[in-house]
């Protein structure tokens, strides 16, 4: 297990990391402290040194653009590599998140007293992720997902938007929205299926993808 910034690994070490956690309930991404601590500084860093990340820091996590850049395409990629090989790419607009139009902030924070990870919503943004519960698997695709400038059913214009234009928390919301719509329908589900002593047993998860990255293992 190792995370790298630009190319560069800044942490690595199972116990480095203590218990990994992927967690959609929780909208930022979490590191012990000492992982969170080499993160930022290797970020600072890596945008103080020339040609930079065009934008400069304000207060302690968060970057203003200069010029006419309203995306953070000129901070480094990040990337975590897990146990068995597979790597993640994590780009800047979902480790940072925008505040304002200009100002983008991190999207991870320390986990303060605990030495553990949690992976949340910041890192998921732009992937397609499978939860694999019957073989203790993790599946990662990268992927081009609809985005919401206001979460659905919200009124207003400019409700949904192609391309990568949402901060966490909406994607969150997103998320969250959907979830409740699966879980509903996991209940009416039981309850036919239930119901009918002769019907046959469904599968959650139809065939298999070649292309999903399998993250965890048994």
């Amino acid at each position: 297990t190792s995370i790298g910034l630009g190319g560069v690994t800044i942490a690595q070490g199972i116990i480095t990391f203590g218990t990994s956690l992927v967690d959609s309930g929780t909208t930022f991404t979490y590191f012990p402290s000492a992982v969170f601590g080499r993160l930022s500084s290797a970020l600072r860093a890596a945008c103080g040194a020339r040609p930079g990340c065009g934008a400069r820091p304000e207060n302690s996590d968060c970057w203003r653009l200069e010029g006419d850049s309203t995306r953070p395409s000129r901070f480094p990629m990040m990337s975590i590599e897990f146990e068995g090989g597979a790597r993640v790419q994590w780009p800047p607009d979902a480790y940072l998140f925008r505040r304002q139009p200009t100002l983008w902030c991190q999207a991870f924070a320390d986990n303060g007293a605990s030495s553990d990870t949690v992976l949340g919503v910041s890192w998921m943004l732009h992937k397609d992720i499978i939860f694999d519960l019957r073989r203790s698997q993790l599946g990662v695709a990268e992927a081009a997902c609809p985005e919401y400038r206001k979460a659905p059913g919200e009124k207003g214009s400019g409700v949904a938007a192609v391309g990568r234009q949402s901060t966490p928390v909406a994607a969150f919301v997103a998320l969250s929205t959907f979830t409740g719509c699966l879980l509903a329908a996991a209940a009416l589900l039981w309850i036919l299926v239930g119901s009918c002593g002769d019907c046959q047993k469904w599968s959650v998860l139809g065939g298999e993808n070649p292309d999903e990255r399998l993250v965890g293992s048994d």
